[in-house]
């Protein structure tokens, strides 16, 4: 399986939590290039947070 570069900026926060919520970044490699994928991921991160993506960059 192909592996990909990844940087990720995204917020997260507790469902139902009022704002945005906390803003990170994330950079790595990952075996999947889809953002659906990179959501799962994010989510198995954040355990019980809503997760929003901002921005991803995908490098070779």
């Amino acid at each position: 399986m192909s592996t990909y570069y990844v940087s990720i900026k995204y917020y997260y926060k507790k469902p139902g939590a009022p704002g945005n919520g906390t803003s990170n970044g994330w950079s790595g490699n990952v075996q999947g290039n889809t953002e659906s994928f990179l959501l799962d991921f994010l989510k198995k991160k954040h355990k019980g947070y809503e997760i929003v993506i901002r921005e991803i960059k995908w490098k070779e």
